[in-house]
């Protein structure tokens, strides 16, 4: 068999799963195994160092950790294994978020939820996998719903950082899908601005 990696799909772009069984040759699937493998490895080592790390870790290194196990969890997601290595990153990412507010002066985490902010882009990629249905949300077949209500309700802190009304909403709908009456109690419970 050549050698032709010009052909190999980006693994980190492109998930097996996605694929024809006519792109799934042997190549591809032993290329596939090796980003795995190189992947797997990277967690096992640096991943492992970061998650087991004191205090909190810095934006970049949580991106680094959530999107290689977001990876991972793409190609062998239904491992029982990977979903909760994904809850532990997730929720990492949100002890680390909570420090990185706190060391912002009050009068700056109002504007924190601004689009190019880093706070609020370390926010958007925990709190879109709690969504209604995501992959840690409440209705997940990946998550139990004491898992998913616990992450919900870590986030509530850096929602009350944000002080913004819509923010508190969104957070409300993740925890109480559909249940409007007990979605406007969390607002008023934890709306403290």
């Amino acid at each position: 068999m050549k050698n032709n990696t010009d052909t190999l799909p980006d693994f980190s772009r492109k998930s097996v799963n996605s694929m024809s069984s006519s792109e799934l040759n042997l190549e591809v699937i032993l290329a596939h195994f090796t980003f795995l493998t190189t992947l797997m490895a990277w967690i096992g080592n640096e991943g492992k160092r970061l998650l087991l790390q004191e205090g909190n870790l810095t934006h970049g290194e949580w991106g680094q950790l959530f999107q290689r196990v977001f990876d991972l969890w793409n190609d062998i997601g239904e491992r029982k294994s990977v979903s909760v290595l994904f809850a532990i990153t997730v929720a990492k990412g949100i002890q680390s978020l909570k420090g990185y507010l706190q060391n912002w002066p009050s009068e700056l985490r109002k504007v924190a939820y601004h689009q190019d902010s880093t706070a609020w882009q370390w926010y958007c990629a925990i709190s879109y996998q709690l969504e209604p249905g995501a992959r840690l949300g409440i209705g997940s077949h990946y998550c139990k719903i004491e898992e998913s209500r616990r992450l919900i309700e870590s986030l509530v802190p850096i929602v009350q950082a944000f002080q913004n009304d819509q923010v508190l909403e969104d957070l409300a709908r993740s925890r109480f899908p559909g249940d409007e009456t007990s979605q406007q109690y969390f607002i008023k419970e934890h709306k403290n601005w």
